[in-house]
């Protein structure tokens, strides 16, 4: 299944885009998010040495039916990004003037109500405090138990 394009342009809710992401997408900027210890703090990719052909591996992992990666993007920049894989929902903001404004919720929402409206599954596990919350306003039934 090919990776949409998902949008959300709600009055008074932070503005968000879910663009398919690809290798053409890369920059400096998502290498370095990925090197950055306090961005990667809760994230799988937090003991690794990330290049520009470790990303790119990284993204053509996703080349399944049933997995996903999103660029986010607000207000014209890309932000940060969305992975769905084996049911498990991820979200990375790399730039940080980003972080804590509901730009994440607002992502979230919109990759897991559009995963949902297609049958799949979907966990979101994590220690990350930020993102349990973002998971209980989303409406992630499994929260409670984390």
């Amino acid at each position: 299944m090919v990776t949409p394009h998902l949008s959300n342009k709600e009055p008074e809710k932070p503005g968000v885009d879910l663009l398919p992401f690809t290798e053409e997408h890369m920059h400096d900027d998502y290498v370095r998010w990925l090197n950055d210890p306090n961005v990667t703090l809760y994230s799988r990719q937090k003991n690794r040495t990330h290049t520009y052909e470790t990303c790119r591996e990284f993204i053509r992992s996703f080349d399944t039916i049933r997995s996903h990666i999103w660029m986010i993007v607000a207000n014209g920049q890309h932000i940060g990004n969305i992975t769905y894989s084996n049911f498990d929902l991820a979200i990375m903001i790399g730039r940080r003037e980003y972080w804590n404004k509901g730009y994440g919720t607002a992502a979230i929402k919109l990759a897991y109500n559009w995963l949902r409206s297609e049958g799949r599954e979907v966990s979101m596990g994590t220690k990350n405090p930020a993102m349990r919350r973002v998971m209980k306003k989303v409406g992630y039934a499994d929260c409670a138990g984390l």
